[in-house]
């Protein structure tokens, strides 16, 4: 990493502690009966990589952080002017472990969706700036990985056509995140610049490279309506605001219709 200044990307997971595992291990799983994944598999890590950082320098990206004491450990070391960042997904900061009383196989991801603790974590992390980037993590799959008992369903949900109403619905309405101006630097910006990716600016003379947004319309995610042959959301049936209703990119416009 620091010899070709390139970060090193993790997914920060012990599988010796979350092997047969289905969900976050606590009050849920237990209550559930169902095989947990606890977060210090998450942590375990997530610490070990940031004291290599520490002793050969480079950079360190965090992917898809979950765990509260991740975060915690990442802010430190951030304070401690090491190169680490870190993402999460929308998934993440919109659901707990609650949820999977209904055992719907679209809530059955990796890493699992946590506590409460662990959400409010990672909502604060994406605040303060902690955290660096939104990233869907998109999984599609076919319906077949999907259907039957939860615990034999594939790990995994799409998140690309949902993230932004995620965003607008969950940290701009409920958390009074700063609109287009956070959602830009969380999705555009700073990716970019962890992956020392150039940034793209829109003025006359550039080649346009735009998403259109509509940050006003509600729309219900409804399986029909995915542009995606896959429609594993864990968004399903519910009500967001703002939505992605264009693109812009080789010279072309494409519209959603919405």
């Amino acid at each position: 990493s620091k010899m070709f200044n390139i970060p090193v990307i993790e997914h920060p997971q012990d599988t010796k502690l979350t092997e047969g595992g289905t969900m976050n291990e606590g009050f849920y799983s237990t209550k559930l009966g169902m095989q947990g994944m606890p977060s210090i598999a998450e942590d375990i890590i997530v610490s070990r990589d940031i004291r290599i950082l520490e002793y050969i320098g480079g950079q360190l990206h965090i992917q898809h952080i979950s765990s509260a004491k991740a975060i915690d450990m990442v802010r430190m070391a951030k304070d401690k002017g090491l190169h680490v960042t870190a993402e999460a997904t929308p998934h993440h900061f919109s659901f707990t472990d609650s949820a999977l009383e209904t055992f719907d196989p679209n809530l059955k991801m990796n890493p699992p969706l946590r506590s409460e603790e662990d959400r409010n974590a990672v909502i604060k992390g994406l605040k303060d700036g902690t955290i660096d980037a939104i990233a869907t993590d998109h999984a599609p799959h076919v319906i077949d990985d999907k259907e039957g008992e939860f615990d034999k369903a594939a790990f995994g949900v799409t998140g690309l056509e949902t993230a932004v109403g995620a965003y607008f619905t969950e940290l701009v309405d409920k958390h009074n995140f700063n609109g287009i101006k956070m959602l830009v630097d969380l999705c555009v910006v700073n990716p970019r610049r962890i992956m020392h990716l150039q940034v793209p600016e829109i003025k006359e003379g550039t080649v346009a490279d735009l998403c259109i947004l509509n940050p006003e319309i509600n729309w219900t995610v409804k399986k029909e309506e995915f542009f995606s042959k896959a429609v594993n959301s864990c968004f399903l049936g519910r009500t967001l605001h703002g939505k992605v209703v264009g693109v812009v990119g080789k010279r072309r416009i494409w519209m959603s219709g919405a």
